[in-house]
């Protein structure tokens, strides 16, 4: 019996409500009969009339809905603060997104220097760079989706992401060039949290081509790549399917 209550909870709610209805109408037909009882057999009585069982049913049905609209007022208030202590538990469990030490690898002989809170690299020849992004923050990270506004990568959906597992982002600045000078293009990463919480950080790149032409023994010009690190976290609101 258990097992089937609990494999057809919907179906079980339904009949418990009928049987609740059911016991409800047979104690009210139940003191009506009594009380009609008593009126004949107890002496002194006042006679039983049609407008005492209007005015009862009315009492009782009074009654009845008072304790339905109390118990609706009490069910909405405990499901509210239930919705505010999973918001507040959701911004303490939230995962995020750092730039991790020496995060930022380059194909290329020269490394990119750690200046301001940035990565920059200084190059002639735009090359690839691979981002290693850390989750410093309170809870895991789902569903992991990287994607950028002009091509230079491939989006990827990353599934899981433990408290301090990384996440790796990579881009061809090559495809700065078909862009002209002075680009900067962001990359959006966006991911949820167990609870199914949305949140969206970004990582801006830029190049800017320094022009060394009339430099004797110089390249023509340098590009200067310039990663900046995770922006402020935001919330983009839910999973569709979450609760």
């Amino acid at each position: 019996m258990k097992k089937w209550l609990k494999e057809h909870k919907k179906t079980a709610r339904i009949l418990r409500i009928i049987c609740i209805v059911f016991l409800c109408a047979i104690g009210y037909v139940t003191i009506l009969l009594l009380t009609h009882v008593l009126m004949k057999v107890v002496p002194g009585n006042a006679e039983w009339e049609g407008g005492n069982i209007i005015e009862y049913t009315a009492g009782f049905l009074s009654a009845v809905a008072a304790f339905v609209f109390g118990g609706m007022v009490y069910w909405q208030t405990n499901q509210a603060n239930n919705r505010e202590e999973r918001f507040n538990f959701a911004n303490i469990s939230r995962p995020f997104f750092v730039i991790d030490t020496d995060g930022v690898i380059v194909n290329d002989p020269k490394k990119a220097e750690l200046k301001n809170g940035c990565y920059v690299h200084t190059t002639k020849n735009l090359c690839h760079y691979e981002i290693t992004l850390r989750n410093v923050g309170e809870g895991v990270c789902l569903n992991c989706d990287t994607t950028d506004d002009a091509a230079c990568m491939n989006s990827t959906i990353t599934e899981f992401v433990p408290k301090e597992g990384t996440l790796k982002l990579g881009f061809f600045a090559t495809n700065f060039e078909r862009r002209g000078e002075n680009q900067t293009i962001d990359f959006k990463v966006t991911y949820q949290n167990l609870l199914g919480f949305r949140y969206e950080q970004r990582v801006t790149a830029t190049v800017e081509k320094t022009d060394f032409s009339s430099c004797k023994n110089a390249p023509d010009y340098y590009n200067v790549v310039t990663i900046s690190q995770t922006s402020p976290q935001k919330q983009i609101g839910m999973k569709k399917d979450a609760a």
